[in-house]
């Protein structure tokens, strides 16, 4: 960074600051690109996950919501069956369901 007095990287650190300096900078860069490769990968990863998790938490979400309709309508069945007075049926049903 030149000074006020005009002053070059090469005047303040030498003038072998390129071979010093350049290679350090170069493998920072590379690290710095793996790493970010690696987290890149790492993301696609759990966003994969993610997905699946998603779609199997849908699954049992459908999955509940027919359970509970089969549940709501042999609970309505009972009810009819029990308000008839028809305790054989009523006994069928609950010994059945």
């Amino acid at each position: 960074m030149p000074n006020a007095n005009g002053s070059t990287a090469a005047e303040i650190m030498g003038l072998d600051y390129k071979t010093t300096i350049k290679p350090g900078l170069e493998s920072f860069a590379a690290a710095v690109k793996g790493s970010s490769m690696a987290k890149l990968e790492e993301l696609i990863l759990l966003q994969k996950q993610s997905s699946e998790l998603a779609a199997k938490i849908e699954g049992k979400r459908n999955r509940t919501s027919t359970l509970q309709s089969h549940i709501d309508e042999v609970s309505s069945l009972e009810l009819c069956l029990y308000s008839l007075g028809c305790n054989l049926c009523y006994a069928f049903v609950v010994y059945y369901a």
